[in-house]
């Protein structure tokens, strides 16, 4: 009803309880803004996820109940949330051996069916999913920021296609 009617009409019959009708208002006006963002990334193979659809991780629903984040913004295969899988985070500095090593774990996790879960920063992060993916195995990466930017990666094109990946961040993408 308030998105057909006259916006302020409509919350002028409200009882006040109800909350800041300003507030209610510029929400309601920011809908369209949405819809254009929302469209562009739809457009870009980009996908949200609420808690109440059945690809939300279901560990993480369980374990922080109302706490869990809303939503996430995601690319590549939801199916992969709900794997579980090896976390791997660790210095965006480290060593050739360390990398080298990291590498190794990812292909070893590839190998025995376990996907590689980190954050998706460049060093150890990115090692673990890449020597993963290489061994055509699965990982997710969760970023903390620039999901638009690294869908869009070459490094990450072929395994979002193949749904051997799956990026997701609950910020802005």
């Amino acid at each position: 009803r308030l998105l057909e009617g006259n916006v302020s009409d409509i919350l002028a019959d409200m009882p006040k309880a109800t909350g800041d009708i300003d507030r209610i208002k510029r929400l309601i006006e920011r809908g369209s803004a949405l819809a254009l963002a929302l469209d562009k990334w739809l457009s870009a193979g980009l996908w949200v996820l609420t808690r109440s659809d059945p690809d939300y991780p279901q560990k993480l629903k369980q374990r922080l109940g109302k706490n869990s984040p809303a939503l996430f913004f995601g690319s590549g295969s939801r199916v992969l949330l709900n794997k579980g899988g090896l976390a791997v985070i660790g210095s965006r500095n480290a060593g050739e051996d360390d990398l080298a090593y990291t590498s190794a774990i990812g292909i070893k996790s590839a190998e025995s069916g376990i996907s590689i879960i980190s954050g998706g920063a460049r060093g150890v992060d990115q090692t673990a999913m890449q020597g993963a993916l290489h061994a055509e195995g699965t990982a997710i990466g969760i970023l903390g920021d620039s999901l638009l930017r690294a869908s869009m990666s070459r490094k990450y094109r072929n395994a979002l296609i193949s749904s051997n990946l799956a990026l997701i961040s609950t910020f802005n993408p």
